[in-house]
């Protein structure tokens, strides 16, 4: 999915990954699912979840051409 993104395949990256806007106009760094935060001077794009005893985390640095998924044993519920 990362490759397919960085490549904008589907004609929609740039789409999915602006960040949104509060009504009032605030700007939040969240698009459509994804985080959208920065680290070192570069554009991350991050994903997520836990689900009894696991974490998972999906993170894209674009610029970079590098997409990794973390799992984990979680030590709580």
């Amino acid at each position: 999915m990362g490759q397919t993104l960085n490549a904008d395949e589907l004609g929609i990256s740039a789409l999915i990954q602006t960040s949104g806007r509060l009504d009032d106009g605030t700007p939040i760094d969240y698009a459509w699912g994804i985080g959208v935060r920065s680290h070192a001077g570069y554009r991350v794009y991050r994903h997520g979840e836990g689900w009894q005893g696991l974490r998972a985390l999906h993170a894209r640095i674009p610029d970079l051409d590098l997409s990794m998924v973390l799992i984990a044993i979680a030590d709580h519920t």
